[in-house]
């Protein structure tokens, strides 16, 4: 998944160090909007996997009260019904919880431990700031393609909510157009 953005300038000795803090801020501003934008993903994913999980307990509930029920009439139709919806929001359930778990993210900045190496004390700051910018612009590319898929997998969940009513709702139409048939044929005979 992640991906080394690689320069195609080897030499920034002749830098200045306007331009190399104008390079800096860009990728810095760039790499923070690229975090802002995951940390809105999984907010987003929490709240709808607390909605989700929600409903899916009111489901169950649901589910073992159809089970439990005196009335045989309605029971496998309720039943299969609920049965289906509860499986998706199951699925639901299991891509949000894949959103919240991709969070291999790069962040702003660096270890201070990461910059006490000789290489890097005896560089002129023009060719520090040069070398974070690079490592901004990997983080950049690696952020990008993990949002990527985070908002694919959250297009997946929305149309998994939204279809799992309209499916079930079909499912139910079905069974009670066949049960009504076939309840038809045996009164009739």
């Amino acid at each position: 998944m992640s991906e080394k953005w690689q320069s195609n300038v080897t030499d920034f000795s002749n830098i200045d160090k306007e331009k190399a803090l104008f390079l800096f801020n860009q990728g810095e501003k760039e790499l923070q909007a690229t975090i802002n934008l995951s940390n809105f993903i999984q907010d987003k994913s929490l709240k709808i996997l607390a909605s989700l999980i929600t409903l899916l307990t009111l489901v169950s509930s649901g589910l073992i009260g159809v089970f439990y029920s005196s009335s045989i009439e309605i029971k496998p139709i309720v039943f299969t019904t609920l049965l289906i919806f509860s499986l998706f929001l199951i699925v639901a359930i299991y891509k949000c919880k894949r959103i919240l778990s991709l969070r291999k993210y790069q962040f702003l900045g660096n270890q201070p431990k990461n910059l006490w190496l000789k290489d890097w004390i005896n560089q002129k700051i023009e060719i520090l700031i040069m070398t974070e910018s690079e490592s901004y612009q990997s983080g950049i590319t690696n952020n990008r393609i993990c949002n990527e898929e985070r908002a694919k997998l959250m297009m997946d969940v929305i149309n998994i909510a939204f279809y799992a009513p309209i499916i079930s709702f079909g499912f139910w139409l079905l069974l009670t157009i066949f049960f009504q048939i076939t309840n038809f044929n045996c009164v009739s005979h």
